[in-house]
């Protein structure tokens, strides 16, 4: 009889087996990556001017706290890669695009992301939380006129995150804080094209209800409150 591998375990499992054994699938229920169960995929969603960049900021002091140096923050469109810099070119109106070959743009952004940012920290069991991920590029997409069919089947390789935080504000609210900026509005801050957005991330949210943790939280309140209301959520899901 053949003795077994010192790296095998009485119930057949390598050690390399339980240290990944968290699989994080994509839209075609395919496993595209392996992770130690302690990597988190977190990504926050909301129309512009919904208040992400501050909740980012309030779970890298949540996760510096319980899981130091293990958070990565990262957000899309990317800035690194000249894919990403042509994307935002767009948004702020100093190019233009059809929309299809923009979302063909945020796609290839997308895939670059992933690579070389978000699997090799879940790799490594750490936290990902980013600001942005392809949900947003659909609602956008939607509200451009593009079909959602069409839109789910350019996302559909990329892997699912554990958890998404939306925050629900409304486009009135959030186009009052982008104008409070001072910045440059990029070419969905409109309030017609916000409403058509709002209403393509609750269709999306809805479709993926069963196969994603969604939280949606009440961004219309302070910042502190909309922080506290995500707490009360990471406590018991991390």
């Amino acid at each position: 009889m053949q003795s077994k591998s010192k790296t095998e375990t009485k119930k057949g499992k390598t050690k390399e087996d339980i240290l990944f054994e968290k699989e994080y699938r994509n839209l075609d229920n395919e496993v595209v990556l392996s992770a130690p169960k302690n990597a988190y995929f977190i990504v926050l969603e909301g129309i512009d001017g919904s208040g992400k960049g501050a909740q980012v900021s309030f779970l890298k002091k949540f996760f510096k706290s319980r899981r130091a140096g293990k958070l990565i923050a990262t957000r899309e469109p990317t800035k690194r890669t000249q894919t990403g810099r042509e994307i935002n070119k767009v948004l702020v109106r100093k190019e233009k695009i059809s929309p299809k070959r923009l979302q063909e743009l945020f796609c290839k952004d997308r895939e670059y992301h992933l690579k070389r940012t978000i699997m090799p920290a879940l790799k490594k069991g750490k936290v990902v939380v980013s600001d942005r991920y392809f949900f947003s590029t659909i609602a956008y997409g939607m509200a451009d006129g593009l079909d959602e069919s069409y839109l789910f089947g350019l996302n559909k390789n990329f892997l699912l995150p554990d958890l998404v935080f939306f925050l629900d504000v409304k486009p009135a609210v959030s186009l009052k804080r982008v104008a409070k900026r001072g910045k440059e509005k990029s070419i969905f801050e409109k309030k017609s094209k916000l409403e058509k957005v709002y209403k393509s991330y609750k269709m999306i949210f809805r479709s993926l209800k069963k196969r994603l943790d969604i939280c949606f939280i009440n961004g219309n309140k302070p910042i502190g409150e909309v922080s506290k209301e995500i707490r009360k959520v990471l406590e018991k899901a991390v």
